[in-house]
């Protein structure tokens, strides 16, 4: 929506600008380059025992028609009181246009508290973000080393 919202601005500005333009003035002209990596996030649970593990899963979208190389994949998570188990960033060595591709991390909470957790994504120029997943830990207990 943000996408077609931002062309539709750039589209009047440039019909405004163009219409009040003599014939001996300058032409503008202006090119919109749309980001085309899509991300999304989802937990196994939004509840979970501290100690015990939650499955953490990201789905990379590429809206473009272009191939993207080298789309990284990072969980981001409070350090505090998450431990992020396994490798993090997460590397997809290519998505083709209109391909998906799904990455996935083990988190585990060590101590009662309500987190925050997304993942950020970058290829090339063009970085995104997941909408934020809240988990809700519960007691304290251990987990293993990251």
């Amino acid at each position: 929506m943000t996408r077609k919202a931002t062309i539709c601005l750039l589209a009047v500005l440039c019909a405004t600008v163009s219409g009040a333009a003599r014939a001996d003035d300058a032409v503008v002209a202006a090119s919109v380059t749309v980001n085309p990596l899509d991300l999304s996030l989802s937990l196994s649970t939004l509840e979970g025992k501290a100690g015990d593990r939650v499955r953490a899963r990201a789905a990379a979208t590429n809206l473009g028609s272009a191939e993207l190389s080298t789309v990284r994949l990072t969980l981001r998570a409070d350090p505090s009181g998450l431990t992020i188990i396994g490798k993090n960033p997460r590397t997809i060595d290519a998505l083709a246009g209109g391909a998906s591709a799904e990455v996935a991390w083990q988190l585990c909470g060590r101590e009662q508290a309500s987190y925050v957790v997304l993942v950020r994504g970058t290829t090339g120029g063009f970085s995104a973000e997941s909408a934020a997943q809240l988990l809700r830990i519960t007691g304290i207990g251990r987990c293993p080393r990251a």
